[in-house]
């Protein structure tokens, strides 16, 4: 009787922690999980080109920061001079999923 109980606390909490993970890993693609947030730029990041772009270059500012604060406070780009490496003030990234 006693292990009966121990086995379905165990059930229980391999449950809990399987939804733990879920919540704070979120669903996976394939093989690979991301984090539920993360630092993305808010400009248009040019990834065709042969060589690296500006655009690909100041993105690694947005991508580099892990918490919400010091992402929004990044500012590399001047949407009055359209400009990379001009801070206008203005945050160029987000704290998305």
């Amino acid at each position: 009787m006693e292990s009966e109980s121990y086995k379905i606390i165990w059930l229980v909490v391999l449950v809990a922690l399987a939804v733990l993970g879920y919540v704070l890993i979120g669903p996976g693609s394939g093989d690979t999980f991301e984090l539920s947030y993360a630092c993305r730029p808010t400009f248009r990041v040019e990834k065709n080109a042969p060589e690296l772009t500006a655009s690909e270059q100041y993105a690694q500012s947005c991508y580099a920061e892990e918490t919400k604060r010091d992402c929004e406070r990044v500012d590399v780009y001047s949407q009055y001079l359209k400009a990379f490496g001009s801070p206008d003030g203005k945050g160029d990234c987000r704290w998305a999923r």
